[in-house]
């Protein structure tokens, strides 16, 4: 597909000079033009064809503004880019500086700046290669970085085939696979289904490597490989093994194995290393593939002991269980760097819609690289369970600061930067649906982040279970049609922000009540809280978050924090004391 952006800016030049920098690196590319104030998409407009929207100025705020908070809403929007003027910031302009993934200054910007933006706000729809040979070195700077320690050109699309007779396994694998080559293709096949069977060895070998799962035995998997090797073109051969195998490793290399790895013990990081060693796109600085690598996590589930290897990690001590997950504090062999392992007990392999689920969340979220949200180190397969290695948060979360004597400036500028997070994820299209203190966490520079997404989903979902019947999510942060179980869009999210705000600012929850159903019956049917006196000048801003219905709250994260400003001044020192 050509590749075709937005534009909207009022004026011409800018319009000409945008077009021509992006027709001079996609020559078959097209840029469609919007100029206010006449021709501004509506609110419901599809964005969908475009690949990127890119915003420059517009004439004034009464004219900016609504259309900002449309396209917030849009749930085809596309990545924003904005192009920004110097000065101080306006309520159009904070709010594009926090809904876009890239800002350039308007007049000073370079071409490669703006064409890598492109190429970055582009990623989850394949490879984009500008067409001018200076241009075509912006790829890796573009691409947000992987978070695999392997030199892996992250850029290149390899063609890959994945067998195993298990469609949840072969689920999770491509996510992984794809996390690190968005542009690559990967054919998944059932070898063992009746339209497969016997003729799975000649699907196989097509493709740049051929990633081969499901093999119980010794004899099975040097019987496959005789076959594969006889074959004229057989590609790389990746045998992904039961724990069974693994004294047999070194006889399957040399009866032509590129590399084995361990079904119940397999790590992202080390499965992209191997592919990119078989087939040349980079050389592993991970151990040698196979080797023993990780220590045991052990933990009671329905009551059986399970004791699991977790490649890279080991294991310091338990953190919490739940029906979603087992967290655990851990070491990385390599460098000794503290993170955190969640399996997802919850998500077993094997069922397609829990896997499909764990997929979802994970390519959105390790894909944002950080931003506002926790950083993935790695993640993989333990026993039949996927599971994440996520970066360990020392300077703790919300709950242990909220102990303290917060001042009222100090709880605005807080509610700033979740703002500014809330934004990070709803660009995507995703709801949180499990905003609390516990949830909202602080890197050692005071950077705000979100952990903890097991039941995060995409706008339009809703918050329940799999029997339809229970309600996920706290009930003492829940928005009315969260607790309701309808469909939830980013205000259920920044009602739960105003609670979390009430909390901080008060010390106390809006609602309580003997149980969990009658705190949601609160939420959908009580009055919006009153604060104290002393801090009741932020009422508009609770009032603004924890409306009941949803029409009435801010619309996004951006126009929470347009809200905000007039509080995050600091009258002792007579400036703006504005969170970057």
């Amino acid at each position: 597909m050509s590749p075709c952006i937005a534009f909207i800016d009022a004026a011409p030049a800018m319009r000409i000079l945008v077009a021509d920098v992006f027709a001079a690196a996609f020559q078959d590319g097209e840029v469609q033009a919007f100029v206010p104030p006449g021709d501004l998409p509506k609110h419901n407009f599809d964005w969908s064809s475009f690949d990127a929207i890119v915003i420059g100025d517009f004439a004034n705020d009464l004219l900016g503004l609504p259309f900002v908070r449309g396209l917030a809403l849009n749930l085809t929007r596309r990545p924003v880019i904005y192009l920004h003027s110097d000065g101080p910031d306006t309520p159009t302009s904070a709010a594009l500086k926090l809904m876009a993934i890239v800002k350039l200054p308007r007049a000073s910007f370079r071409d490669r700046d703006l064409i890598s933006a492109i190429v970055f706000a582009r990623r989850d729809r394949g490879l984009l290669v500008p067409a001018a040979d200076n241009l075509n070195n912006l790829l890796a700077s573009a691409r947000a970085p992987a978070s695999n320690e392997a030199a892996i050109d992250s850029a290149a699309s390899p063609q890959i085939v994945l067998m195993d007779g298990s469609s949840g396994f072969r689920r999770i694998v491509a996510n992984y696979l794809l996390s690190v080559w968005p542009a690559a293709k990967v054919e998944e096949i059932d070898p063992f289904s009746q339209t497969m069977r016997g003729a799975a060895i000649t699907v196989g070998t097509h493709g740049d490597i051929l990633v081969f799962g499901g093999i119980g035995t010794r004899n099975e998997a040097v019987s496959t490989l005789a076959g594969l090797q006889n074959r004229e073109r057989c590609p790389p051969i990746l045998l992904i093994v039961t724990r069974d195998l693994a004294s047999f490793v070194d006889e399957l290399k040399a009866a032509g194995a590129a590399g084995v790895l361990f079904k119940d013990s397999l790590s992202r990081n080390e499965l992209c290393s191997a592919v990119a060693q078989a087939i040349g796109f980079g050389k592993s600085t991970h151990a040698e593939i196979g080797a023993a690598a990780g220590e045991n996590f052990s933990f009671r589930l329905n009551g059986e002991r399970f004791s699991l290897e977790v490649r890279g990690f080991r294991c310091v001590a338990a953190i919490s269980a739940n029906a979603m997950a087992q967290v655990f504090y851990a070491e990385r062999l390599a460098d000794g760097k503290r993170a955190v392992i969640k399996i997802f007990t919850a998500m077993p392999h094997h069922d397609p819609r829990s896997t499909e689920l764990f997929c979802c969340r994970y390519r959105f979220f390790s894909g944002l690289a950080g931003r506002s949200v926790v950083r993935y180190l790695d993640a993989g397969v333990a026993g039949v369970w996927p599971y994440v290695a996520l970066e360990h948060l020392a300077a703790g979360d919300l709950r242990s600061r909220m102990k303290a004597a917060d001042t009222p400036l100090s709880c605005a500028h807080t509610l700033f930067k979740l703002a500014a997070a809330l934004s990070t994820i709803h660009a995507g299209a995703f709801v949180h649906l499990d905003l609390k203190p516990e949830n909202i966490f602080f890197r050692d520079n005071d950077e705000l982040v979100l952990i903890d997404f097991n039941i995060a989903t995409p706008f339009g979902g809703v918050g329940r279970g799999r029997a339809g019947c229970e309600v996920l999510g706290t009930p003492a942060y829940m928005s009315p049609e969260q607790g309701q179980g309808l469909p939830v869009d980013g205000r259920s999210d920044l009602y739960s922000a105003g609670v979390v705000f009430y909390e901080m600012l008060t010390g106390e929850l809006p609602y309580s009540a003997k149980s969990d159903a009658e705190i949601i019956f609160r939420h959908i049917h009580d009055e919006v809280p009153l604060l104290p006196k002393e801090v009741r000048f932020f009422q508009p801003i609770i009032d603004g978050l924890m409306a009941k219905d949803a029409a009435e709250r801010f619309a996004s994260g951006a126009d929470l924090a347009v809200a905000l400003r007039p509080f995050l001044h600091d009258e002792r020192s007579g400036s703006s004391d504005m969170p970057a």
